[in-house]
């Protein structure tokens, strides 16, 4: 069984929701201009990790370079070595926590403004 997490947008939807039931001064143009905002960004990342995608990896890269001067420039790959035995020998599920589990350290140690 696979974790089951409430998405940004289905989270975001049920509090404006209950916001716009006590507030009549919300529209619902407003609401669905904030649920767009909310899905624009849950299509940009993993929903696993919660990581850029690779598109938008290759997107806010190619940005970066375009938008600063010649100079050195990092790429750092992360490789989660025998990762197949891993699926194999403790299933899909602890798998899946460990790569959440390395993601969460990735935000940990790099900022949010780094790529």
């Amino acid at each position: 069984m696979r974790h089951r997490n409430i998405s940004g947008l289905e989270l975001i939807t049920r509090a404006l929701q209950t916001i716009m039931d006590g507030s009549p001064g919300l529209s619902e143009e407003v609401l669905i201009l904030m649920k767009i905002r909310i899905f624009r960004e849950e299509v940009r990342r993993d929903p696993l990790t919660k990581l850029l995608n690779k598109l938008e990896i290759q997107r806010e890269t190619d940005a970066f370079l375009e938008g600063t001067e010649d100079g050195t420039h990092v790429l750092f790959l992360i490789d989660i070595d025998n990762f197949k035995g891993v699926n194999d020998n403790f299933g899909h599920t602890f798998g899946d926590t460990v790569i959440v589990d390395v993601a969460k350290y990735h935000q940990i140690f790099f900022s949010a403004t780094m790529i």
